[in-house]
């Protein structure tokens, strides 16, 4: 069983239902100090869906910071029996604060608000199989979408070590949502909803590279007669789990030693 097999089988073991096209991307909190700061990370979901996720930041003001966000998935292709496909960016802006200086005038403590904008692109096909679909059709479901979303963080940055908790809420519009049963158009319509996303962070630095996991969730706000339940097929609430590195410098005139 491949990779590209695992991780569309994954993905349904996990939502217990045949569609699930809202995925969010790694949460990005880049926990700057400085004017000058800049983050450049990649990282990926170890389970379901295995997205990769591309992270940039970079403050070219105090206290100010700008951000683009990408994730990517293509799994399976047009041989395969099922696949799964989602492609996703965004662009941010937000503020920044650092407090609590050590020794060497680092300071460890940050704070950080961002807020930004992003659109997205899902693509779920499922053929007939005894454990994912066990009907005689053919499924296919697909939706496009944008969302917006604001995102307060707080961390601990020190030499060695990092950790940060972050809530992010998301408001989500999918403009083209369609679901196809033997190729016939059998739903589709127009989906808004919320949802509250918390995210723990923690890395481990060394000169200047980072290495990180993520952990977090997807809460809908909402009951269970909501946009976000008929948009993802009755609804779940979706946790992940991620790993990468980043590479980020310490603006100038910064001196970690």
């Amino acid at each position: 069983m491949n990779v590209n097999l695992l991780s569309v089988l994954a993905l349904l073991l996990l939502g217990g239902c045949s569609r699930n096209l809202y995925v969010p991307n790694n949460l990005n909190a880049p926990l700057f100090e400085s004017v000058g700061e800049v983050k450049f990370g990649v990282g990926t979901k170890i389970i379901s869906p295995f997205c990769v996720d591309m992270q940039t930041a970079y403050a070219p003001l105090d206290h100010f910071a700008l951000m683009i966000n990408a994730s990517t998935l293509n799994s399976g292709d047009k041989e395969s029996s099922n696949a799964f496909k989602h492609y996703f960016a965004e662009a941010g802006a937000g503020v920044f604060t650092a407090l609590w200086p050590d020794k060497y005038n680092h300071r460890r403590f940050r704070l950080e608000l961002f807020g930004g904008y992003g659109a997205g692109r899902t693509a779920i096909r499922l053929d007939p199989s005894f454990f994912f679909n066990p009907t005689s059709s053919f499924l296919r479901h697909q939706g496009s979408y944008h969302r917006k979303f604001l995102q307060p963080a707080l961390g601990l940055r020190g030499k060695l070590l990092e950790a940060a908790f972050a809530l992010r809420f998301t408001e989500v519009n999918f403009s083209r949502y369609k679901d196809f049963t033997d190729g016939f158009l059998t739903n589709q319509g127009i989906y808004n909803f919320s949802v509250l996303e918390p995210v723990f962070t923690w890395g481990v630095n060394h000169r200047n590279i980072r290495f990180f996991g993520q952990a977090g969730a997807v809460l809908p706000t909402q009951g269970l007669d909501s946009d976000y339940h008929r948009a993802n097929d009755g609804g779940w609430t979706y946790f992940h789990l991620s790993i990468g590195f980043a590479f980020t410098n310490f603006g100038p005139n910064r001196s970690r030693s």
